[in-house]
């Protein structure tokens, strides 16, 4: 079981303006977004730096520690850094 798991994610633009489907196609491409669970398609589970609506497991708060709140966003993606450095530590 991995310590942080979710899935893909979408984007579709809010509504039928040029400007909301330029940022959805930013929003879901390569260019705009590089080799993230945005644009990564596939059916098989595949590490990445961060998930959307990720689901961790209980244990890792643990040894990792909670979220940092003195962030005002990416609590996330921070704390799946410091997963991926202690990773690296054992």
């Amino acid at each position: 079981m991995g310590d942080n798991i979710g899935g893909c994610i979408d984007t579709y633009p809010a509504n039928n303006t040029g400007k909301a489907k330029a940022i959805a196609a930013v929003m879901s491409s390569k260019l705009g977004m590089g080799s993230s669970f945005r644009t990564i398609k596939g059916d098989k589970p595949i590490p990445v730096n961060t998930v959307p609506f990720g689901s961790w497991n209980r244990k890792i708060f643990d040894y990792v520690g909670l979220f940092d709140e003195s962030f005002t966003r990416a609590h996330d993606l921070e704390h799946n850094i410091r997963m991926k450095k202690m990773e690296t530590l054992t």
